[in-house]
């Protein structure tokens, strides 16, 4: 798994926080996230200079025939829960066109990677310099 955010996008997730509890589990999120680049070989972590926008995922095939597939959600899914009620927020589909235009957004945002950032040990410094910085 790769995932991209950008680093403006990742500090105001955690210090625009201010209710103290869900700040903790911001915090422990971050921590997360090191753990994760740590035990699983495939996870990637980048941070970005370019905020894409919205949130996807795109699902790769194993086989070489087999589908490839977007998720994509709406950004802040979080403050929409209640509120739309019977209003599309997200869809899942195969449809290739669609998935290839995720594919060139997400080649996009591959291009804006900070290079300070893809050594492992520079990411992890950030990430717990940002979390001790949430944390107070």
């Amino acid at each position: 798994m790769h995932h991209y955010i950008s680093r403006r996008a990742l500090e105001d997730y955690v210090l625009a926080c201010r209710d103290p509890e869900e700040r903790r589990w911001k915090v422990r999120h971050l921590r997360e996230i090191i753990g994760f680049v740590h035990k699983y070989e495939k996870f990637r972590y980048y941070l970005t200079d370019v905020d894409n926008g919205f949130n996807f995922l795109l699902k790769f095939s194993k086989a070489g025939n087999a589908a490839e597939w977007v998720f994509f959600y709406s950004h802040d899914l979080f403050l929409m829960q209640g509120q739309l009620s019977d209003q599309l927020i997200g869809f899942y589909t195969g449809n290739k066109v669609l998935v290839e235009q995720f594919k060139k957004d997400t080649d996009i945002v591959k291009s804006h990677v900070l290079d300070e950032y893809r050594d492992p040990a520079s990411l992890e410094r950030f990430i717990l310099e940002l979390a001790e910085k949430a944390a107070g």
